[in-house]
C-alpha cells in the first residue's frame, strides 16, 4: 500500500498551489488583451482549471475566456462567451469574496467592459482594492494593483494618493 502511494505521489502532476503559476498567468493575463497568441496561450495553461479548482484560478479562466471573446467576430458567440466567462468569474467571488487578485481581476475587466453588458461591481471592488491594497504580502501583486489603480481613468487623485501612501 506504501508503495502504491509512493508511486502515485511521483507519477502524478501536483495540483497547482496558490504560488505555483500565478506569476506566468499574471504575465500572460496582462499581455491577452492586446496579444491574441498570448491569449491563447493563457486560455492553455488554464484549460484544466475547473469550477472545482481554487478561486483565484476560476477567476482567470473567466477572464481569460472573456478576453477570448474579443477576437470573435460573431455577436452572438462573443455574448455567449462573455456570459459564461462571467459565471466563472462570480463564482470564483463567491467562494472566495476576500481574494483582493479575484477582486482585482473581476475589477479589471468590468472597467473595459462596454457599460451595455451591465456588469458592474466596480464601485464595490475599486473600495475593496484600495482598503485592502497596503495588505497584500505578495509584492508582484501588490504593484499590479497600486500600477493598475494609479490610472486616472480609474482612481481619483484623492484615492491614488491614499493607494501610493500607503
Amino acid at each position: 500500500m506504501k508503495l502504491l502511494l509512493l508511486f502515485c505521489m511521483l507519477f502524478t502532476k501536483p495540483v497547482q498551489s496558490p504560488d505555483t503559476g500565478l506569476v506566468e498567468i499574471r504575465s500572460l493575463y496582462a499581455q491577452a488583451a492586446n496579444d491574441k497568441s498570448a491569449s491563447e496561450k493563457l486560455a492553455a495553461v488554464l484549460s484544466k482549471i475547473d469550477t472545482t479548482s481554487l478561486p483565484v484560478f476560476i477567476c482567470y479562466k473567466g477572464a481569460s475566456e472573456m478576453i477570448k471573446a474579443k477576437y470573435l467576430i460573431n455577436p452572438l458567440n462573443k455574448m455567449g462567451k462573455f456570459n459564461a466567462s462571467k459565471t466563472l468569474i462570480e463564482l470564483a467571488v463567491k467562494h472566495d469574496p476576500e481574494n483582493i487578485e479575484v477582486r482585482f481581476v473581476r475589477f479589471c475587466i468590468q472597467v473595459n467592459l462596454p457599460a451595455f453588458l451591465k456588469y458592474d461591481n466596480i464601485a464595490d471592488d475599486k473600495k475593496y482594492l484600495i482598503d485592502h491594497v497596503n495588505h497584500v504580502d505578495d509584492n508582484d501583486l501588490k504593484n499590479n494593483i497600486i500600477n493598475f489603480l494609479s490610472n486616472p481613468k480609474y482612481c481619483t487623485a484623492e484615492e491614488i494618493e491614499r493607494i501610493k501612501g500607503q
